[in-house]
């Protein structure tokens, strides 16, 4: 943590997360590992999962809790010290984070770099990527029949599980 003055809110054997005192906006959270770590890619497998697990959770707690009207989880990567920021939005809290797109050029190339260098990509074919991203004019038969069928779960009604919790904001 490289503020001494930030306002600590979770802590754990993997991670802390804080509030600091130059935050962009009133609830931004920094997440990061105790360790340091100087990138996500240099990072521990299970540290990673739970940078992300507490970031969702952050992110979930600042939007009910403070009334955001959305979140963005962003990766600050590259400068030696690796920290997910959390940040409440608000139509007006004045953050500008628009690019302008870029066409791209060969989408072939590309994705041949990609998935040269990740396992979990590299195992689908050309063709299943092509079933999951349908082109503009294709669809996909989302009929009943072609749906699976959700397994049936009982929730306690006192215990409410975090994945349903994040689809409260979905708007």
């Amino acid at each position: 943590m490289k503020n001494n003055k930030a306002k600590v809110i979770y802590e754990d054997k993997l991670c802390v997360a804080y509030i600091p005192e130059d935050a962009a906006v009133v609830g931004h959270i920094h997440v990061e590992p105790k360790q340091q770590v100087a990138s996500l890619e240099d990072c521990d497998e299970e540290v990673a999962v739970q940078l992300f697990y507490v970031a969702s959770y952050a992110a979930t707690a600042v939007y009910e809790g403070l009334g955001a009207q959305g979140t963005n989880i962003i990766c600050n990567n590259g400068d030696g010290n690796l920290v997910i920021s959390v940040l409440p939005r608000l139509e007006t809290d004045g953050i500008q984070l628009k690019w302008e797109p870029k066409q791209q050029t060969d989408l072939d190339s590309t994705a041949s770099k990609i998935h040269d260098k990740a396992d979990m990509f590299a195992a689908h074919s050309k063709q299943d990527a092509q079933i999951m991203a349908p082109g503009p004019s294709e669809s996909i038969d989302v009929s009943e029949d072609t749906m699976p069928k959700p397994e049936a779960k009982t929730l306690d009604i006192d215990e409410e599980n975090y994945k349903i919790k994040h689809l409260y904001r979905i708007p």
